[in-house]
C-alpha cells in the first residue's frame, strides 16, 4: 500500500520470525496489561464494595491522620466530604467520656497486638452526641515485614441494639417487680404477725408504765425497763417495714459488697410468722466471716425470698411427716459463696425437672411461672449458676453460687 503501512507489517512480521527473544517480550507486556486490567477491576469492585456499604470504614496514617472515610462513615458523624475527612485525627472520632480509655487501653493494644475490637462511642461532629459503635480496629502492615503502613477500622453502629437492650432490660425489671409485690402479697400474713408482734409489745408495755407509775412510791426502774422494751420493739417494727419496702421498691440498687448472710437473716425474719404458720422448723448454717459478693442487694433478697417460700409451699402441700427448712451458706470448691435452701417437702417431679426454671411453667394451680425463671436471671446477671437436685430421703435443695469479692 501507498502508506506504507503493509512495510510495517512485514517489518514485524519479519522482526518476529528473526528475532523470537522480542516476541516473548510483547506476550510479556501483554500479561502484564491484562493482569493490570484485572487487578484495577478488582480495585473497581472493593471500592465498590465500601463505597456502597452501610458500616464505618476509615484509614489512617500511623500518626493517627485521617485519610480516608466512606460515605456511611461521612453521614453516621456528620462530616461532609473528603476535604473535611482528611482535616481530621483518630482521636476526633472518640466521644469525650471514652478518650481516657481509648487513650489507655485501645490505642495500646493496636499498637501492641496489631488489632482490637469491642465496643466504643464515637461522637457527632455537628451535634457532640455519643454513637454508640462495635469496633474493629487494626494495623495495615507491610509484606514479609510486617511494617505497619496505615491503620484501619471497620465499625457497626449499635444504637438500635442499645435501645433494645434497655427496653428488655426495663420489661425484665417490670417482670422482676411483679413477682415481688406477689410474693409480698403472699407473705401478708407473715408481715402482719412480724409487725403486730412489737406493736403488741409496745402497748403491752406502755400499760405497765401506766401501772408501775400509779404505786406509791413508783418503780421507776421497772419504767425505765418497761421504756427501753417499747423503743426495742419500735426499732424491731421500723426494721420489718424498711425491708418490706426495699423489696417493693421499682428501682433496684446499685452493686456493692453485701454479706450474704446477712440477707439471709434478713429474709428469715421477713418468713417468721409464715414459718410458723406452716409448722416449719428453721435451722441455719452459716459459715462465719464468709467472703463478700459483689451484687444488688434488693434483688439477692428477692432470690432468697422465693427460694424459702418454694420450700413452704412444696412443705405445706405434704400432710405427714417433719418440716424442715435448712438454710447453709459456705464456701464452694471453686472459691465461689454457695447458698443452698433445702426443704422436706414432696421433692422433684422428674417430668417436671427439665421444665423448673422455664418461664411461665408452674405446677402451682395460681402461680405465674415466673418466680424461679427470675431467681435464674438475676443469679446468672451476677455471674452465677442456680440449679434445683432432689434429696436423698425426701424435699429437694435449692443452691446458688457467687462469685467472691477478692
Amino acid at each position: 500500500r501507498k502508506d506504507g503501512s503493509r512495510f510495517w507489517a512485514s517489518g514485524v512480521i519479519t522482526a518476529v520470525r528473526d528475532q523470537r527473544g522480542k516476541l516473548i517480550g510483547f506476550s510479556k507486556i501483554t500479561r502484564d496489561l491484562s493482569d493490570r486490567r484485572r487487578a484495577e477491576e478488582e480495585v473497581r469492585k472493593l471500592a465498590s464494595l465500601v463505597g456502597h456499604s452501610s458500616d464505618f470504614i476509615g484509614i489512617a496514617s500511623v500518626e493517627g491522620d485521617v485519610q480516608f472515610l466512606n460515605p456511611s462513615g461521612q453521614a453516621l458523624v456528620g462530616l461532609d466530604g473528603d476535604t473535611e475527612v482528611r482535616t481530621t485525627r483518630i482521636p476526633d472520632y472518640i466521644f469525650h467520656q471514652d478518650m481516657d480509655r481509648f487513650r489507655n487501653q485501645v490505642w495500646p493494644s493496636i499498637m501492641r497486638d496489631g488489632e482490637w475490637e469491642g465496643e466504643m462511642r464515637f461522637r457527632h461532629f455537628k451535634t457532640g452526641a455519643a454513637i454508640p459503635m462495635l469496633q474493629k480496629a487494626f494495623c495495615i502492615k507491610e509484606s514479609g515485614t510486617d511494617r505497619p503502613l496505615a491503620l484501619a477500622t471497620i465499625s457497626r453502629d449499635i444504637t438500635e441494639r442499645k435501645r433494645a437492650e434497655d427496653e428488655l432490660r426495663l420489661a425484665q425489671a417490670e417482670v422482676a417487680h411483679a413477682s415481688r409485690v406477689m410474693t409480698m402479697g403472699e407473705l401478708t400474713a407473715s408481715i402482719a404477725h412480724e409487725i403486730n408482734q412489737p406493736l403488741a409489745a409496745i402497748v403491752n408495755n406502755a400499760n405497765a408504765c401506766g401501772r408501775l407509775l400509779d404505786l406509791q412510791p413508783p418503780d421507776l426502774e421497772e419504767v425505765r425497763q418497761a421504756v427501753a422494751d417499747i423503743a426495742q420493739a419500735g426499732t424491731r417494727a421500723a426494721e420489718v417495714i424498711t425491708r418490706i419496702r426495699a423489696l417493693l421498691k421499682k428501682k433496684t440498687t446499685a452493686r456493692d459488697r453485701v454479706d450474704i448472710n446477712e440477707i439471709i437473716l434478713e429474709v428469715l425474719a421477713l418468713v417468721t410468722g409464715e414459718l410458723e404458720k406452716n409448722h416449719i422448723s428453721t435451722q441455719t448454717d452459716l459459715l462465719p466471716n464468709l467472703t463478700p459478693v459483689l451484687g444488688d442487694r434488693i434483688q439477692l433478697q428477692q432470690v432468697i425470698l422465693n427460694l424459702i417460700v418454694n420450700g413452704i409451699e412444696a412443705m405445706s402441700a405434704v400432710a405427714d411427716g417433719s418440716r424442715r427448712l435448712l438454710v447453709r451458706s459456705q464456701t464452694h470448691e471453686s472459691g465461689n459463696v454457695l447458698v443452698a435452701v433445702q426443704d422436706t417437702g414432696a421433692g422433684l417431679d422428674p417430668k417436671s425437672a427439665p421444665h423448673i426454671f422455664d418461664a411461665f411453667f408452674t405446677t402451682k394451680t395460681a402461680g405465674m411461672g415466673m418466680g424461679l425463671p427470675i431467681c435464674r436471671s438475676i443469679v446468672e446477671a451476677h455471674g452465677g449458676r442456680l440449679s434445683l437436685t432432689p434429696n436423698q430421703s425426701e424435699g429437694a435443695t435449692f443452691e446458688f453460687t457467687l462469685p467472691a469479692c477478692a
